[in-house]
């Protein structure tokens, strides 16, 4: 892809994104972690599938039109674009130069966390991960 596409995504998650890292919860099992992500919303398909086509990522339908969405009626498909973990850390890499203020702060926070963590790939014969080396 070319620097004006990279420097395009940007714009728009500068203006339609969240860029953070947040804690997620597994309340069944009593568990948490932490879960680096870059994501867009918006109720134009086309958009989001530029956005996917310059930084990867998936789409998902968030909520159909005619639904009650939170405490707004939708009159139009709402859309969820985003990338998690380690491919939140790759388009953080991609489009932090082109990013302002807090979402650049954010996007640094997500480069940061990845800078002294392990990278796992196998597992040993328990199924536990195995560092790689």
């Amino acid at each position: 892809m070319s620097e004006l596409e990279y420097a395009w995504a940007a714009g728009f998650l500068e203006g339609e994104g969240s860029i953070g890292i947040y804690e997620a919860r597994d309340r069944g099992k009593n568990a948490s972690w932490m879960d680096p992500h870059i994501e867009a919303y918006n109720t134009e398909l086309p958009l989001l599938q530029h956005l996917q086509k310059i930084l990867g990522g998936k789409i998902y339908l968030k909520a159909k039109a005619g639904s009650n969405y939170g405490s707004h009626h939708r009159y139009k498909d709402y859309y969820r674009w985003g990338v998690h973990r380690r491919e939140a850390l790759r388009v953080a890499k991609l489009i932090l130069p082109y990013l302002n203020g807090v979402k650049k702060k954010k996007a640094e926070e997500i480069i940061e966390y990845y800078r002294n963590r392990p990278i796992y790939q196998a597992r040993d014969q328990f199924g536990r991960f195995a560092r790689s080396t």
